[in-house]
């Protein structure tokens, strides 16, 4: 199992999304949220943010699979996802909810390759 970790204060700290086989942390903000991936029992990969000792689902609507990059200081998000059974790419917001497991999010499209 691959675990993710942040280190601050000379400490670290495993960041594991809840009931999953792996995860993996990708970006860091100034606020210190977290942007990452995660594979599920169903081996299907996620996004997330990890802000305040919760993890947030984060999949763009229609995805099939998805991943989470980068993260900066507004918390604009990039995003990998299959939808459509095509790759797409996103940049956007994830959605302000505090919900541990949510199953869709609410992606503001800023930039994409859209698949209609």
């Amino acid at each position: 199992m691959t675990h993710a970790y942040l280190y601050q204060n000379g400490a670290f700290t495993r960041l594991d999304f809840p009931s999953s086989q792996w995860t993996a942390a990708v970006g860091i903000n100034n606020g210190r949220t977290i942007s990452g991936i995660y594979q599920d029992n169903n081996l299907v990969t996620h996004g997330f943010t990890y802000a305040n000792g919760v993890f947030t689902r984060v999949d763009p609507p229609n995805s099939t699979a998805s991943a989470l990059g980068g993260i900066n200081n507004k918390g604009d998000v990039t995003a990998t996802a299959n939808v459509n059974n095509a790759s797409t790419n996103y940049m956007g917001l994830p959605s302000n909810s505090a919900s541990t497991h949510k199953t869709e999010c609410q992606l503001a499209t800023r930039a994409a390759s859209l698949h209609r």
